[in-house]
C-alpha cells in the first residue's frame, strides 16, 4: 500500500516537473519558430512551423549598429558587475561571518532587509542626480551592486561560516594578513558560492530591461534588451527581427547556466545548509 502511495506521488512530482518544463519550453519554441519566419508569417503570431527557414534574420539583426553596441554594453555592464559584487560580497561576508558582536549582527540583519523588494525609485533618482551619477556607467554599476549584494551576502556568509575558524589562526600565525588570508585562503574554498553569485548576476544583469531604461537615457549606453525598441514602432512591428533579438539575448544565459549549472545547484544547497 504504501509502494503503491510512492508511486503516485513520483508521478505526481513528475506530471508537475513536466508541466513547469512545458512553461518554459513552449515561450522560448514560440519565440525561435517566430524569429525564422518571413515578415507576412511573422506577423501571423501563431504556433505554425515556417514555410522556409528565414536564418537572415539573424544576420541581419547582427548587422544592425544598435545591436552591437547593445552586445557590448551588456558585456561590460554584466563582467563589472560579477567582478564588483563578488568582491564586495566576499569580504563583507568574510568580517560578518568572523566576528560575532551585536554590531555585525545588527549589519547582518541590514543585509537581510533588503532582499525586501522596494519601491523607493524617486528618492534613488534624486540621490543619483545630486551625486551626479544618474545616466552614468559607474552609476549604474554601484546602483547594480547595492539591490544585488544583499542576497550574495546572505549566501556566503553562510558558507564562510562552515570554514573552521583554526585555518584563520593558522594563517595569521605565518603571518599572514587579512586581505591575502581572504584572497588565498578563503576566497579559493568559496568556488562553489562564488560561481553561483556569478551566474545570478550575470543573469539578472544580462536579462535587465527596466533597469538600463531609467537610469540610462542614452542610445549609446543602451543594453542588449533594449535593442528591441529598434524593431518597434508606431508604424508596425518586424516580428521576426524582434524575437531574432530576443533569441540571441537568451543564448548567452543558457550557454552560462548550461556549464555551470553543477556549481549553481551545489552552491545554492551549501549556502543553504551550511548557513
Amino acid at each position: 500500500m504504501r509502494t503503491k502511495k510512492n508511486k503516485l506521488k513520483l508521478g505526481a512530482l513528475e506530471l508537475f516537473t513536466l508541466l513547469l518544463t512545458l512553461v518554459v519550453l513552449i515561450p522560448f519554441y514560440f519565440a525561435v519558430q517566430i524569429s525564422l519566419k518571413s515578415p507576412v508569417e511573422a506577423a501571423q503570431l501563431n504556433f505554425a512551423l515556417p514555410e522556409r527557414l528565414h536564418f537572415e534574420n539573424y544576420t541581419e539583426v547582427l548587422k544592425t549598429s544598435n545591436f552591437k553596441t547593445g552586445l557590448y554594453n551588456s558585456i561590460y555592464f554584466a563582467a563589472f558587475a560579477i567582478v564588483v559584487q563578488m568582491l564586495l560580497s566576499s569580504a563583507t561576508s568574510f568580517i560578518l561571518a568572523r566576528r560575532q558582536d551585536g554590531i555585525t549582527r545588527l549589519l547582518y540583519g541590514f543585509f537581510l532587509f533588503g532582499l525586501i523588494p522596494g519601491g523607493f525609485l524617486i528618492p534613488t533618482v534624486l540621490v543619483m542626480d545630486y551625486l551626479q551619477l544618474y545616466g552614468t556607467r559607474i552609476g549604474f554599476i554601484l546602483l547594480g551592486a547595492a539591490g544585488g549584494t544583499s542576497l550574495l551576502v546572505f549566501l556566503i556568509t553562510g558558507f564562510i561560516r562552515s570554514i573552521p575558524k583554526e585555518i584563520d589562526e593558522s594563517a595569521m600565525m605565518e603571518g599572514c594578513g587579512v586581505f591575502r588570508l581572504l584572497l588565498v585562503i578563503i576566497m579559493p574554498q568559496l568556488k562553489p558560492i562564488l560561481v553561483t553569485g556569478a551566474i545570478l548576476t550575470f543573469m539578472g544583469t544580462w536579462n535587465d530591461f527596466i533597469g538600463p531604461f531609467i537610469w540610462l537615457p542614452k542610445s549609446s549606453q543602451q543594453t542588449l534588451p533594449m535593442t528591441v525598441y529598434q524593431f518597434n514602432s508606431i508604424y508596425g512591428t518586424q516580428w521576426e527581427l524582434l524575437f531574432a533579438v530576443l533569441v540571441v539575448c537568451a543564448m548567452p544565459v543558457l550557454l552560462f547556466y548550461l556549464f555551470a549549472q553543477r556549481y549553481l545547484i551545489e552552491g545554492m544547497t551549501a549556502g543553504a545548509v551550511k548557513g
